[in-house]
């Protein structure tokens, strides 16, 4: 403790208590390199309402800012908060020789020692130097406290494992997974921008001798602490002591730090960036959300700080960063790209912020379409020399690109069309210039080319592939033909023939345009005639020759998306006229070849385990391969589909009768989702080669996502809604492909996914088969009808379809594929809007999983949900499932149900949808939520004795005389007495009064008797809801021979005069439940004695051995897990047995529920502990068992199926679907052979 008090700072003596401190010590002792850190979790001190938080752990960089960020991303409102960060120790040891020698007079043993003391004190001294933190929080949780313990401590544990690594790697990886956390949680909030822009006020005290200290003044908002410790991390600052405080709406946090070098910070010009740092970062923070990739925006904006300062030093930068659109945009453009940061934003920083400020709200940066060719003509006539020339038209290139990237990031609502607008107008007006400087310079070196008589030879600028269907995106290839007039010569004093002048003039325009980056603006010629090995420059004879003749089908079916844009008009024309007689007359294209082509391309660019978006199978190439060929088949007598533009082709294709209008409109969508998925690869990877898609959950694939424009939906994150959307589509453009051009257009190895099923119109045997089997089901052909059923068709079934992809893994992973979607399939037939069914649970994943879990695991809840589909809404409400509902709530919502009905029979059909409805969320909890079994039994119990009072309170109000109520009381036996009911249990009821010597016995007897008969009816008789419980009266005393109800006296003297001993055994459960539960409680205060008279060992054991004797005669020995060989009753007998042996001598040990009773034997050592803790995990085990058994179909069963389909199912009900069947059947052996040893050993064998 001495140790530990010397290297704290004084502060700490001050702020903590005695007994703090000694908290503090003990959990620095349990700091190791295996366990890096402690963490305390309690109520606070002052309010127990407010929780407080202790960590102390090992100190790392970025510590605090990681700490914050988690505490207020799982839901924790810091109030409050001490911070104290350790001095390095110096630990001195030395050994008194005298000493050593008298212990260890043997020089070995003293040599051995010395050894393993030198080692111990390395260790000692090590860890010693090592700094500790001691951080304490207080605030409130989002969530009940223990489950939110659980949860931080979860990611807590995986953000010190990366911090103890103690690399680079590591720490940046930290500081990566906090900031996702961090932007995930701040995705689910709603905070006005006003609250994000609260003005912080900073000061700075620079004349303390070890710290330099920060004042804090601001508006309190979430994430405030994160944001400024984030800010002092990121310049390298190591915070020793933080003081948090929050006085009202107002916080006033004071920060003690060093540099990364241990000294205080007091240069002005670092202490001023600090202080633009944490006033702008906090606020900036707030719109990391924005950002594709937050954690790069935030590393970015750091380092824009320092250049931002010269705004200061004008005013500017306050009114800047205190713009929400103008931050908004910042995030979105620091974290779009590392090619757009490298290449554009870090050189041009100083123009970042007065740009996005001149650029308004809705004004764009780049110049309009029509406005390109025109700039770029008047930037280039203002120069003459040909290096200027290149120069200008590179500049405008790069700099109208970067602008058009900046316009499409700013506003995400502006569609791929806009961008691909651009791009494309952009391209025509930089390759027609750059072939207009080529040929002047050709035209002055070699003259004018001639034709054979003597007129000028032309020249046309074709675009193909996206540059001729107007769909540039951002990287795409500039796809251009260079096609000549005539063959002839030039006219200059220096004459080449006209093949050569059209040669070099265009090679050389192509040299002039400059590629950023690989494939950033790149020309591509390969799609002339002969490709690479071809002439540059074509002749329009050799153009008509190829085409006709030798070009392959995939050649010619390019030329449907030709589309002449420079050069001379006419030529163009004429070019395009050409085009149409060669592919639009007769057979021009071959079919067969065109599918063995595209399968070869298909090898050539796929790669295993990997999906591309253009070359997979349903991927882009496809979509627009087949709406080619689709217009070379029409197009012959239908001139509007001679367009190289996909969308109108579709449009004509709507027109002329060949595709349906909702159809054409999907197959829009699908092709603008690709252009749009693969310019966010391009953008994301500087990159226009690689397309293929980052694996499904790595930090690339979310920040492709939201580079796209994904948000958090509901609670469906980014990634997800990409993934469901990259299936769905493809699945789309197969089944059109399929369907358009048959079933061997696409690969034989193409089998897809379960969108296939739901959008192909037809699909074979074998697909369908391995689809479905690959989703987990056994029965084909009628989940694959509920599949197409569930879908519907128009809006629908694409919608259903996404969803499908989303549901695929839940159904898959569940206990019963099969059962779960034959009941999502009956549900959807009985809501009455199921595409606002689909929808919602797009949104809300959660949901969707709770409904297939109840779907998969009981039938008796699928029924209970099918027939009441408003009880969906509520039992998937987290706020509703996550925790217990107490007795007196389902008091409260009984009370007002009683309220509203109109007569008896409302009133009894009531309670049952009310039983219902309570029993889904339970079960929800159990099945769904995987709630500990305590919880689970106590509220069937609670549920039990609301619904009995209820019923009773419903009598007493028709009854004359309800005074008596105050005389009557109802008590349970069994699992309901002992707070542990089952979902099929009976309840075992017991009736009694008190005697009142103002009424006579007879009219008592009989008041009392009607009104237990009247209850008898109300809980157990059926009505068109069903009924509640099973009430069984006959452990009354004197049994079914005995009155109904009666009095407290009576029931007395039987206990004490005439009850056998197995009588007194179910005494032990008995528990009031409704009515007056003092008359009840009194009727306990006079038998529960009786059982502290010593009874003769051998007659309890005599009377448990023939009870247990019985019960496993008529039961299956080794399947019946309740009666069965160490089943549930040899713990129940055993605890009951042991209670009334020892109770006299242990009064503490009378408890109705079986856990707490093992729990009670333990504690008094009347059993071991380690085989009460054993048996307590065994009782869970088997009453978990026991419960998925009943709950299935709403049966009292105990009895382990014997069918392998139904043992599997069950094996993976009980365990989560995590393990085999057989480790589960293992494990339940093993826990019913430890249950008979331990009943054996210490009731039966004990007796003896």
């Amino acid at each position: 403790m001495d140790q530990w008090l010397e290297r704290m700072p004084a502060r700490y003596f001050a702020d903590c208590s005695q007994a703090q401190m000694q908290s503090h010590q003990e959990m620095q002792q349990q700091l190791s390199d295996a366990s890096p850190f402690a963490v305390d979790v309690r109520p606070a001190d002052h309010d127990p309402d407010l929780t407080t938080v202790t960590v102390v752990a090992y100190d790392y960089p970025a510590e605090f800012s990681i700490l914050t960020g988690l505490l207020s991303a799982t839901g924790f409102n810091i109030l409050s908060g001490d911070i104290y960060t350790s001095r390095s120790g110096d630990r001195q040891s030395a050994i008194d020789d005298k000493q050593l020698r008298r212990a260890f007079p043997n020089q070995e043993s003293r040599a051995r020692y010395l050894q393993r003391h030198r080692r111990a004190l390395g260790a000692l001294a090590a860890a010693s130097q090592r700094r500790v933190i001691v951080d304490t929080f207080t605030g409130s949780t989002s969530q009940p406290r223990e489950q939110w313990a659980r949860q931080f401590q979860e990611h807590l544990a995986h953000f010190m494992a990366l911090l103890h690594a103690n690399t680079l790697e590591s720490l940046e990886q930290a500081k990566k997974s906090i900031t996702e956390l961090v932007v995930r949680a701040l995705s689910e909030l709603e905070i006005a921008s006003e609250r994000m822009l609260f003005p912080v006020d900073v000061e700075f005290d620079t004349t303390l001798s070890d710290v330099t200290r920060m004042k804090i003044l601001s508006e309190d908002t979430l994430f405030f602490l994160y944001a400024l410790s984030n800010a002092l991390a990121l310049h390298g600052m190591s915070i020793e002591h933080v003081e948090i405080r929050t006085r009202g709406n107002r916080i006033e946090d004071q920060f003690d730090f060093v540099d990364s070098a241990g000294k205080p910070v007091t240069d002005e010009s670092a202490i001023n960036q600090l202080r633009l740092s944490v006033a702008f970062t906090k606020q900036f923070t707030y719109f990391l959300p924005s950002a594709p990739d937050p954690y790069s925006a935030l590393q970015r904006f750091e380092s824009l700080i320092q250049d931002f300062i010269h705004l200061s030093q004008h005013g500017r930068i306050g009114s800047l960063l205190s713009s929400p659109k103008i931050l908004q945009d910042l995030a979105r453009l620091l974290g779009a790209s590392d090619y757009l940061w490298e290449d554009f934003l870090r050189l041009q920083h100083e123009s970042i912020l007065p740009m996005l400020d001149g650029a308004g709200n809705s004004e764009l940066l780049s110049l309009e379409p029509e406005q390109m060719s025109v700039a770029l003509r008047r930037r280039i006539a203002k120069v003459s020399t040909r290096a200027d020339k290149r120069a200008q038209l590179n500049d405008f290139k790069d700099n109208q690109n970067y602008l058009i990237d900046l316009d499409h990031i700013r506003n995400p609502e502006l569609e791929f069309f806009f961008l691909s607008s651009r791009l494309t107008a952009l391209a025509e007006a930089i390759v027609s210039a750059a072939v207009e400087i080529a040929y002047e310079d050709a035209v002055t070196r070699w003259g004018t080319p001639r034709t054979v008589a003597g007129l000028r030879a032309d020249y046309a600028i074709l675009g193909l592939g996206k540059l001729g269907g107007e769909a540039l995106g951002y990287a795409s290839d500039i796809e251009l033909m260079y096609i000549y007039s005539d063959d002839g010569e030039t006219d200059g004093s220096e004459s080449i023939a006209n093949r050569e002048f059209f040669e070099r003039a265009f090679q050389d325009a192509v040299s002039l345009i400059d590629a950023k980056r690989e494939g950033i603006f790149q020309i591509d010629l390969r799609l002339r005639p002969h490709g690479s090995s071809g002439p540059v420059a074509v002749s329009l004879a050799s153009f008509t020759r190829y085409y006709s003749r030798e070009a392959a089908a995939l050649e010619k079916l390019a030329l449907v998306r030709m589309r002449h844009f420079g050069g001379n008009a006419e030529l163009g024309r004429h070019v395009e006229s050409i085009r149409n007689q060669l592919i639009y007359t007769g057979s021009s294209i071959d079919l067969d070849e065109l599918k063995r082509l595209r399968a070869l391309q298909l090898q050539e660019k796929s790669e295993p385990g990997r999906l591309n978006a253009k070359f997979s199978p349903g991927g882009l190439v496809d979509l627009e391969y087949s709406v080619q060929i689709l217009q070379v088949i029409h197009g012959r007598s239908n001139r509007r589909l001679r367009t190289p533009r996909i969308h109108q082709a579709l449009q004509a294709l709507v027109e002329a009768g060949k595709m349906h209008h909702e159809y054409a409109e999907r197959l829009i969508g699908a092709y603008r989702f690709f252009r749009t998925l693969i310019n966010g690869l391009r953008m994301l990877r500087g990159n226009a080669q690689d397309l293929f898609l980052p694996q499904l959950a790595s930090a690339e694939y979310l920040h492709l996502a939201r580079r796209m424009g994904y948000r958090t939906r509901g609670s469906l994150p980014p990634a997800e809604q990409l993934h469901m959307e990259f299936e769905a589509r493809s699945a789309e453009i197969r089944a059109f492909v399929e369907r358009e051009l048959g079933r061997d257009a696409v690969p034989s190895f193409v089998v897809g996914n379960i969108a296939d099923l739901i959008l192909s119109e037809e699909i074979d045997e074998q697909r369908k088969r391995e689809i479905l089997e690959r989703g987990g089901f056994q029965n084909i052909e009628r989940s694959y009808e509920a599949w197409r059923r569930m879908a519907g068709s128009g809006e629908r079934q694409f919608l259903f379809a996404e969803l499908a992809i989303l549901a695929r893994n839940v159904v898959r992973s569940c206990p019963d594929p099969d059962m779960a979607l034959n009941n999502w399939d009956r549900f959807m037939a009985a809501i009455a809007d199921p595409l606002e069914h689909i929808r919602r649970l797009q949104l809300q994943p959660q949901r969707l999983r709770i409904l297939i879990a109840i779907f998969a695991g009981s039938q008796f809840l699928s029924d209970t949900l099918i027939q009441n589909p408003d009880f969906l809404d509520w039992v998937t409400e987290y706020q509703v499932v996550r925790s217990i509902r107490s007795l007196r709530e389902i008091s409260e919502d009984l009370a007002a149900i009683a309220a509203e009905c109109l007569d008896q029979r409302d009133w009894l059909n009531a309670l049952r949808r009310f039983r219902r409805r309570e029993i889904l969320r339970i079960g929800t909890r159990d099945i769904c939520l995987h709630a500990p079994l305590v919880e689970i039994t106590e509220e069937l119990s609670n549920l039990a004795d609301a619904l009995t009072q209820a019923a009773l309170e419903d009598i007493w109000r028709r009854e004359p005389n309800p005074a008596a109520a105050q005389r009557f009381c109802v008590l349970a036996f069994g699992k309901l007495g002992g707070r542990e009911l089952n979902y099929s249990s009976d309840i075992d009821l017991l009736a009694l009064f008190e005697p009142d010597e103002q009424s006579r016995r007879e009219a008592d007897q009989r008041l009392f008797e009607r009104v237990m008969v009247q209850l008898r009816a109300a809980l157990s008789s059926h009505t068109e809801q069903g009924y509640l419980y099973r009430v069984d009266l006959r452990l009354r005393p004197f049994g079914s021979s005995g009155a109904l109800a009666q009095p407290l006296p009576a029931i007395e003297r039987y206990y004490r005069n005439h009850a056998s001993l197995w009588e007194h055994q179910a005494m032990l459960k008995l528990r009031p439940i409704a009515g007056n539960l003092d008359v009840g409680r009194r009727l306990l205060q006079r038998v529960l004695p009786l059982l502290s008279v010593k009874p003769q060992r051998g007659l309890v054991v005599a009377s448990i051995t023939e009870l247990r004797e019985s019960a496993i005669a008529q039961s299956d020995r080794e399947a019946d897990v309740k009666n069965g060989i160490g089943g549930i009753r040899d713990i129940e007998f055993l605890v009951q047995g042991l209670q009334m042996l020892n109770c006299r001598d242990y009064p503490e040990i009378l408890t109705a529920n079986t856990l707490d009773g093992l729990s009670a034997l333990g504690a008094q050592g009347l059993l071991p502990r380690d085989t009460a803790d054993n048996l307590r995990e065994g009782y869970i085990l088997l009453r978990r068992v026991e419960h998925f058994l009943q709950i299935l179909e709403d049966r009292q069963v105990h009895r382990i199926p014997h069918t392998p389909e139904l043992r599997a199912a069950l094996a993976r009900r009980v365990q989560l679907a995590t393990a085999t069947e057989g480790d589960f059947f293992e494990r339940l052996s093993a826990v019913r052979s430890l249950v008979r040893q331990a009943y054996t050993r210490y009731l039966i064998e004990a007796a003896d």
